[in-house]
């Protein structure tokens, strides 16, 4: 948006940016592959095509950090690997994009013994969060301003503005456009409560640089184990549905049999590891949330509405429900949605901008008559 000239104001409740989910060492950049090629698939490709181009380039301009080191996903089964196998042959996607290497293919990539075969996303590899945050706002300049440490009690729609209501019912912000970009604290707020936004907590175990062999790709398969960054390999995540913010232990016992998925016959105690707790927002269909909120309170009943029937509310949007997958869905779906503001030509075509359109989960209740 401040690209193109809107000046923006970032209300946050943490004292910085980057700090919650988006506050972990480390993540993976790689994109979801599926052998019909789905939507999400898709979505996926086009969304992890675009950031790469941008955060290797203005991005790590900006201060970005990351590594496009390749990413290895192997197979949890036999079956599994002769169908990834399957797949890269009949999708006929670039060599660059995706690979099919077995087990002794992956051996000779990694350097040291692989536990089956898989893909191999050469473009893929890790990018540390925070820093993709601050380089962000870098990359804005003096088009927005910050309002760190600032808690939202509320948001209110008063003669065309949106104003936005801190713990004292004072107004620190007003705009004719509000993005709602809080993860699954947006439901907190009457306007998008109805959005089927769950909360999934995810415990990452920090790992000290040489206890691992040198990892020259990401890898992931039940779990994820990244490259060394500042010391230290993130290996995770939990998958847990509640609301403890406190490392347990449990988790990081969890962390390391998934590591020994990965990397065989390790066996590390993690006692003393550090370990980080965040909150994935996660959507019923994994799909990310990207666009304007239906308007609630006035939906149609019939049910061969569609999505164009729907009412919105004035200038309210929402960038929701990124899951696991932020580093992939974040930086295209905020330029469709820039692009939606500005009346630009969209960057993706109409059946995916609807698939993660906000109305989808009403105009299925709908469907469904629950209204």
């Amino acid at each position: 948006m401040a690209a193109r000239g809107w000046r923006v104001q970032l209300i946050d409740r943490r004292p910085g940016p980057g700090m919650e989910a988006s506050g972990n060492l480390a993540g993976i950049l790689m994109p979801l592959v599926a052998r019909d090629d789905s939507i999400a698939a898709r979505l996926s490709r086009a969304c992890y095509l675009h950031g790469l181009r941008f955060w290797q380039g203005p991005g790590r301009d900006a201060g970005a950090r990351l590594a496009t080191c390749g990413v290895m996903q192997f197979a949890r089964t036999g079956e599994q690997e002769a169908s990834m196998r399957r797949t890269v042959a009949e999708l006929g996607l670039p060599g660059e994009f995706i690979r099919y290497l077995d087990r002794d293919g992956a051996q000779a990539r990694l350097g040291y013994p692989a536990p089956a075969g898989g893909w191999l996303f050469g473009q893929g590899g890790w990018a540390n969060p925070p820093s993709l945050c601050h380089a962000a706002l870098a990359l804005a300049g003096g088009r927005v301003s910050t309002s760190f440490g600032t808690p939202v009690a509320g948001i209110e729609r008063v003669a065309g503005t949106w104003r936005v209501l801190g713990d004292d019912g004072r107004c620190i912000g007003e705009a004719p456009v509000l993005v709602l970009a809080n993860g699954a604290d947006a439901v907190r707020l009457p306007q998008a409560a109805p959005l089927p936004i769950k909360r999934v907590r995810g415990q990452v175990t920090l790992v000290p640089e040489g206890r691992l062999p040198p990892l020259s790709a990401a890898l992931c398969r039940e779990g994820y184990a990244a490259p060394a960054v500042d010391g230290l390999h993130a290996v995770g995540a939990s998958y847990d549905f509640d609301d403890d913010g406190t490392p347990r232990p449990a988790c990081d016992l969890a962390n390391m049999q998934r590591l020994d998925g990965l990397l065989p016959a390790l066996n590390l105690d993690p006692a003393g590891f550090a370990s980080r707790v965040g909150f994935r927002p996660v959507a019923p269909d994994r799909l990310p949330i990207a666009g304007a909120l239906p308007d609630w309170s006035c939906l149609p009943d019939a049910t061969s509405a569609r999505l164009g029937d729907l009412p919105r509310q004035a200038g309210l949007y929402g960038l929701l429900g990124y899951a696991s997958r932020g580093l992939v869905w974040a930086q295209l779906l905020a330029e469709a949605l820039a692009s939606e503001l500005e009346g630009d030509p969209m960057p993706l075509e109409s059946e995916l901008l609807e698939a993660v359109d906000p109305g989808r989960f009403a105009l299925r209740a709908i469907r469904k008559g629950r209204g």
